[in-house]
């Protein structure tokens, strides 16, 4: 792990107490920006780009009726409710730091696991301060809040966990922290 007390992307950000991973075999970057940084901005994420685009606090694209939106409280502590298929699991941190798409207590895993076919496995995930070894399944199918998702890779933790592999499932991303709102969308969408 790197520390840099200054950070400036393109003239037109700059990130004091900036941290950040390099991973020197195969020159991979990966950052972390905090909440403390995201609350006070409105971010439009491109994960077909891999960009990120820091936005006013009045700034909002033209976002599809289709939209998938999440509505948290907590500017800090982005926590979201989500519906998966008919169980309404509360208090899950979208959590871009979390390389996964969904983690989930054994609870709510069991209740899922009964209404759909799924894999099994055990394996490791590199955490930034632990690896861990857990238990993945992939449900084929899984309805999250009501629209239909192929191929969820689930991983059972305590921590309920919304991460980036889910927001990368879309074209756009956009991050509406004046309105504690994430819209989530692709392209084909219908404005």
């Amino acid at each position: 792990m790197y520390f840099t007390p200054y950070f400036e992307v393109n003239d037109k950000v700059k990130i004091k107490n900036f941290s950040y991973f390099t991973d020197s075999s195969n020159r991979q970057f990966e950052a972390i920006i905090g909440m403390n940084v995201l609350s006070k901005l409105n971010i439009l994420f491109t994960p077909t780009q891999n960009t990120l685009d820091f936005k006013s606090f009045d700034f909002k694209p033209q976002i599809p009726s289709s939209a998938t939106i999440l509505q948290y409280k907590d500017r800090i502590s982005p926590k979201v409710t989500l519906k998966l298929d008919n169980e309404v699991i509360d208090d899950i941190l979208i959590d871009t730091g979390f390389d996964g798409e969904l983690s989930i207590d054994e609870h709510y895993i069991e209740k899922l696991k009964s209404n759909h076919s799924c894999d099994s496995m055990i394996s490791t995930i590199e955490t930034i301060f632990d690896t861990l070894t857990v238990k993945k399944i992939t449900f084929s199918e899984l309805y999250i809040n009501k629209r239909l998702y192929k191929n969820i890779h689930v991983v059972q933790l305590k921590n309920r966990l919304l991460g980036s592999k889910f927001l990368k499932r879309f074209d756009r991303v956009f991050w509406d922290s004046k309105n504690l709102t994430v819209y989530m969308w692709n392209e084909n969408d219908e404005h």
